[in-house]
This record gives C-alpha cells, sequence and structure tokens, in this order.
C-alpha cells in the first residue's frame, strides 16, 4: 500500500519538510554562547546592582529564544510527516514562538517597574564591573553574528541574525552606561539605559507573539490576497467560479490553499487543475487542495 501523505507529481516539490536546513553547528553554537553569557549578565546584574546590565541580559535572552527555535525548527524540519501528524511538525516553532513572546512581554513590564522605582531610590552600581561585562558581552554578540551571517537560507536564522544584530545596540547601552558611571554620571542614567534597552526587547517580543499568533489563528499571509489570488484562478480556462478559499500558513514560509472550483466542464478538469497547481505553486503556495464541482 502507497504512502498516503506521499506526495504526487503534481504537488508542489516544497513538501512538508523544509528544503534549506541551516547548519546545525552554527545554530548550535550561538544558543550556548548566547544564552550562557545571559546567565552570566543576570548574575553580574544582580552582584554590581546594574538595571541596564540585567535589561540586556534579558534582551540576550530574547536572542537565545529565537535562535532556540530555528534550531528547534530545523531538528523537526528533518523529521518526516506521520499518520497522526499529517502535515509535519513546523508549528511547534508557532506555538513555542508565541509562549516565548509573552514571556519576554512580562519581562518589560518588571524592568520598567524596577527602573521607576531606581529613579525615586537609586542603587549603588559597579561601574567597572558593569563595563567590562558589557564589553564581553558585545564580543559574544559579534561572534554570534558572524556564525550566523554564514548561512542564510532559512528565514528563521535570518529573524535570529536581526534579533542578535539588535542585541549589539543593547551590549553597547550597558557599555555605555557603565562607562558614564565611571566618569561621574548620576545613578539614574542606569535605569535610563534600561529602559531603552526594553524598548527593544518590547519590540522584538511584541514582533514574534504577533507573527505567531496569526499563525496559529490561521490567519492568511500578509503578502497573500485572496480576492487577488481567486480572480488569477478565475482567469484560467475552464474554471467559472472559485468559492469556499482558505489561505493559511501551517508553519512560518509554509503555506496552504483550499478552494472549491466550479468547472464549465468537468471532462476537461485533469487539464485545468495542472494549469491551477502550476499557477498557485508560482505565488509560492505549498499545499493546495482543489475540489471540482460542476456549473449549475
Amino acid at each position: 500500500m502507497s504512502d498516503p501523505h506521499q506526495h504526487g507529481p503534481l504537488d508542489s516539490k516544497i513538501g512538508h519538510q523544509r528544503q534549506h536546513p541551516v547548519g546545525l553547528r552554527s545554530l548550535g553554537l550561538a544558543v550556548v554562547l548566547t544564552a550562557g553569557f545571559a546567565v552570566v549578565e543576570l548574575l553580574t546584574g544582580f552582584w554590581s546592582g546594574s538595571l541596564a546590565l540585567i535589561s540586556d541580559a534579558g534582551h540576550m535572552a530574547t536572542d537565545a529564544s529565537a535562535l532556540l527555535i530555528a534550531l528547534f525548527a530545523q531538528v523537526l524540519a528533518r523529521r518526516p510527516a506521520t499518520p497522526r501528524y499529517s502535515y509535519g511538525f513546523g508549528r511547534i516553532e508557532a506555538l513555542a514562538a508565541f509562549t516565548n513572546g509573552l514571556v519576554l512581554l512580562g519581562l518589560t513590564v518588571w524592568i520598567v517597574v524596577e527602573a521607576i522605582d531606581r529613579f525615586t531610590a537609586p542603587h549603588a552600581i559597579q561601574s567597572t564591573t558593569l563595563m567590562l561585562v558589557a564589553a564581553l558581552g558585545l564580543m559574544i554578540n559579534l561572534l554570534v553574528a558572524w556564525a550566523l551571517s554564514k548561512d542564510q537560507h532559512d528565514l528563521n536564522t535570518k529573524a535570529a541574525l536581526a534579533h542578535v544584530m539588535g542585541d549589539l545596540l543593547g551590549s553597547l547601552a550597558a557599555l555605555g552606561s557603565g562607562l558614564a558611571l565611571y566618569l561621574g554620571a548620576p545613578n539614574w542614567v542606569d535605569p535610563a539605559l534600561s529602559l531603552l534597552i526594553c524598548l527593544m526587547i518590547f519590540r522584538s517580543a511584541w514582533a514574534v507573539s504577533a507573527t505567531s499568533f496569526n499563525i496559529l489563528m490561521e490567519r492568511a499571509p500578509e503578502a497573500f490576497d485572496s480576492a487577488q489570488i481567486a480572480s488569477v484562478m478565475q482567469a484560467i480556462p475552464n474554471v467559472a467560479q472559485v468559492h469556499n478559499l482558505h489561505i493559511w500558513e501551517l508553519a512560518p514560509g509554509q503555506v496552504a490553499l483550499t478552494a472549491h472550483i466550479q468547472v464549465g466542464r468537468l471532462e476537461n478538469w485533469p487539464e485545468t487543475l495542472d494549469m491551477l497547481l502550476g499557477s498557485l505553486h508560482k505565488q509560492g503556495i505549498d499545499h493546495i487542495t482543489l475540489q471540482p464541482e460542476p456549473l449549475e
């Protein structure tokens, strides 16, 4: 008996598995370096009294989470679909990203509350320790960015690289905070810069949460206009009307479509189907299910 989940000759060649798995070694190294240093920054931040360093640790945790999600997605991408998981395992990435985004949004709230408290009751800060750790964090980010820049076939890796490039600014902000305090600036500089880092964390967390929420809710991707796609399909010879059209993302970058097609002549459906699939595949739609119906 043939496998009911295998793709036929008219199906998309993309399938349920990712086509360009990135180097797992580069992603793994990036996860270890970023997550490990986030812990170092967190502990040093509490020890030195620097909220900017704690905030940057949260920002690096954002990057580590994004990298881990990308790594997890690449590992799962090598697993084929199963009878119970016929679309594969890509949606786990969206679920993990959504959870990660909510946690990070909660972190930004904590940082803001703590920063406001420190404006009214400044804490003593060890500026030398702050500068040393922030400088080391800057070097770690540069190393991670270099490792990821060598392999950018996957959208998740590109997104993770964007997170890391943003974290470079966080490390620079923490370094600037330490330098300013060392030169005699008032202690409120530290919570002020922590709020700047907090804005970067919020931006990343909101983008991750919104994107993953749209995937989980099966919203049509922004790049696809249902009305325009229906119009293109109806321009195919023998297609009279398109209805019950649904477009959604199975996982990031994997677009699916189902529709009912009213045709003038059912006996010409094989040729019509071939043209429809060819047109939709060119538009980047991977998984297509079309049901023909006679013209009433």
